[in-house]
């Protein structure tokens, strides 16, 4: 008789008891076993475990989600829940489906300052997996303050190079600014470069400006930059015009003396500092002052450095 192949179908509950099972076949004939098949071993799949590795990268003009897949049987589907939430509202996107194990996302969709929450589950046909959270802080771009808020907070004529020092200060914009890693870069009248440092804390922002031209009148542009973005602040105005002579108009025997500030012809300021060192004998006068004709005059008694003008 000519040979037949017989072949059966075994269905098996997918569970964790039948999980890692031996099968094999035997043919039986009249009683007797003979013939027993190879053995395989049966595998069940079950919910996936948490994805791995989970790293978010901020970036412009997009920013990037990205895990390792969990260990799974091969030749099961395996796809991918995603979600991001700003921590302090739950306001966040809807949940996305991905078979990937990377996803990007417009990084202009981010408020800055803000913390994020970013969700990652894995699925297959038996369900979701365990869920992964990353946290993650989102610094942003700068903002620039209004240029009215930019005080100068002093400017000088440094005596060894003889330009003009000046240091400016405006308020933080934003809640992180001093987190922002931002570079500010100074220029004046139209792309001239001016040597500068600032220094950024909580409050305020200081900048530091060397080797400014002297008689000039100038309008400075700061450019305050990071990774996420540029902001500018223009139209700060800088008067670095010389006096003309300043001079002791009167010098009287208690020690009170008197100041006379003469501008050059072509100067805008109205004002000037006199910077005293007195020693421990000098009487200088104080509380009052006139303004006339390009002079500025000002009396001291205190003794003290000026800087109320």
């Amino acid at each position: 008789s000519s040979a037949s192949i017989v072949s059966s179908n075994i269905s098996i509950l997918a569970s964790n008891y039948s999980n890692n099972s031996h099968i094999y076949c035997v043919v039986v004939e009249d009683g007797i076993k003979n013939n027993q098949s190879n053995t395989v071993t049966l595998r069940v799949q079950g919910l996936l475990s948490a994805v791995g590795n989970l790293k978010a990268q901020y970036s412009v003009p997009e920013s990037i989600l990205t895990w390792t897949a969990p260990y799974s049987l091969a030749g099961i589907d395996t796809y991918y829940q995603v979600s991001l939430a700003d921590e302090s509202t739950g306001v966040g996107s809807p949940v996305i489906t991905i078979y990937d194990t990377s996803y990007k996302f417009n990084t202009t969709d981010l408020v800055a300052c803000r913390t994020y929450l970013f969700s990652i589950q894995a699925w297959n046909d038996a369900g979701g997996g365990n869920i992964t959270i990353l946290k993650k802080f989102f610094p942003g771009g700068p903002s620039a303050p209004q240029v009215d808020s930019v005080k100068i907070d002093r400017l000088e004529l440094d005596v060894m190079d003889g330009n003009v020092e000046a240091v400016l200060a405006f308020p933080v914009t934003s809640t992180c600014f001093s987190n922002q890693n931002i570079s500010i870069q100074a220029t004046y009248n139209g792309g001239e470069t001016v040597s500068s440092v600032s220094y950024i804390d909580k409050e305020i922002v200081t900048i530091f400006l060397y080797s400014l031209p002297v008689n000039k009148l100038l309008f400075v542009h700061l450019s305050l930059s990071n990774t996420f973005g540029e902001a500018f602040i223009s139209g700060i105005k800088l008067n670095t015009y010389t006096l003309q002579e300043l001079k002791v108009i009167e010098s009287l025997p208690n020690g009170t003396t008197c100041f006379q500030c003469n501008f050059l012809t072509n100067s805008q300021s109205s004002a000037c500092y006199v910077i005293l060192k007195p020693d421990a004998h000098t009487l200088v006068c104080t509380n009052v002052s006139r303004l006339f004709e390009k002079s500025f005059f000002r009396e001291y008694t205190n003794g003290s450095i000026d800087s109320d003008v």
